[in-house]
């Protein structure tokens, strides 16, 4: 709760300030902000933690995948038994129908 309220006194602030700005002030702090977040973004990027991140998310990933495929072939092949028996028990009640 307490972080609502922060957040929403924050974007109250934001907003008038930003609407007490000329179009050029607001053009100027958008430029700077998107370089300060560029500049951030690529240091994260160079640095060990995100080359850490990086690493442990193609394992994961590939775990993952390994896994879906794993659950997805034994669903295949458990469906496929399942009609194998449904089918063959029609054929019976069929056969035993059909014989007088």
């Amino acid at each position: 709760m307490k972080m609502m309220i922060g957040f929403t006194a924050g974007v109250a602030t934001g907003m008038y300030v930003s609407s007490k700005m000329s179009q050029h002030q607001r053009n100027q702090l958008a430029a700077h902000t998107s370089a300060t977040v560029r500049r951030t973004a690529s240091a994260v990027k160079d640095s060990a933690v995100g080359e850490s991140v990086a690493d442990n998310l193609a394992k994961v990933t590939d775990a993952a995948s390994e896994r879906v495929a794993e659950a997805v072939d034994d669903a295949g092949g458990r469906a496929a038994n399942a009609l194998q028996a449904d089918s063959a028990g029609e054929h019976r009640v069929v056969a035993e129908a059909a014989t007088p």
